[in-house]
């Protein structure tokens, strides 16, 4: 049961300040969405909370260790991260491509057990039909699910998704989000960055609102309200509640 805890995070391309000292604690079991307009943030948090971009020591900790100090396998092995999408695609099947997901494990060549992560990951994504199509051959749909079940064939702990339904249709972008859920259920920390305000009021425990690399409002559902919406986004919308879920109709922009 993986905690990851931020203080006082900051982050800068060159002179540009994304992420401006922000505090945060993710917890195990839940699903963190991130939300927010474009350049808000959310993608910079994860790659910093993932390692992908440089931190400062003391200000992301997995567990109360900084993960400065962590190695670069202890951390692929504790995390899964899922790109906003490849910047290249490669010419190798689904199957290879999850594959490497069990790199952080694999010795001088796979062996039975990472071969039957490899067969359980394409089990639950439905892939087991392409397995063993190309990547460069695929949609940008499959191409998504693909990546997510490559993080999955790590085995961690926690779980960085980066807009992992974007290019996804609706079946798929629900069935991504029920994955997701079953896996907080077993204990991962998963957080999100995610555009779709209905589908992190859906499937979501808690959401964090970020807006210019700080934290606009934090909590859980019941933090989106008409007015934080109209603040952060500046578009009117009507909020109705179903089935215990709020759902989150845009009206028109400001």
């Amino acid at each position: 049961m993986v905690k990851i805890r931020v203080e006082g995070l900051n982050f800068s391309y060159r002179t540009k300040k994304v992420i401006k000292e922000l505090d945060l604690i993710f917890d195990s079991g839940k699903i963190t969405a991130l939300i927010g307009p474009n350049g808000s943030g959310k993608s910079t948090l994860i790659k910093c909370v993932g390692g992908i971009l440089p931190v400062k020591n003391k200000a992301v900790f997995i567990d109360d260790k900084d993960l400065t100090l962590l190695s670069g396998n202890t951390k692929a092995r504790l995390m899964g991260y899922v790109p906003q999408q490849e910047r290249q695609v490669f010419s190798s099947t689904v199957f290879e491509t999850i594959l490497m997901g069990r790199k952080p494990y694999l010795g001088w060549s796979p062996v039975a057990g990472d071969y039957e992560i490899i067969n359980h990951v394409l089990l639950q994504l439905d892939l087991e039909s392409i397995s063993g199509e190309y990547l460069n051959e695929l949609s940008g749909g499959q191409r998504q699910r693909v990546l997510i079940g490559r993080a999955l064939a790590q085995q961690p702990e926690i779980l960085l998704l980066d807009e992992p339904t974007a290019n996804l249709d609706l079946k798929h972008q629900l069935e991504v989000m029920q994955i997701l859920k079953r896996l907080a259920a077993m204990g991962l920390t998963i957080i999100i960055a995610v555009h779709d305000l209905n589908l992190a009021a859906k499937y979501c425990d808690r959401v964090v609102m970020l807006e210019n690399g700080r934290i606009f409002a934090s909590g859980d559902k019941q933090i989106f309200t008409t007015e934080n919406i109209r603040k952060l986004y500046e578009v009117e919308t009507e909020i109705m509640e179903k089935n215990g879920s709020k759902v989150i109709i845009p009206l028109k922009p400001l």
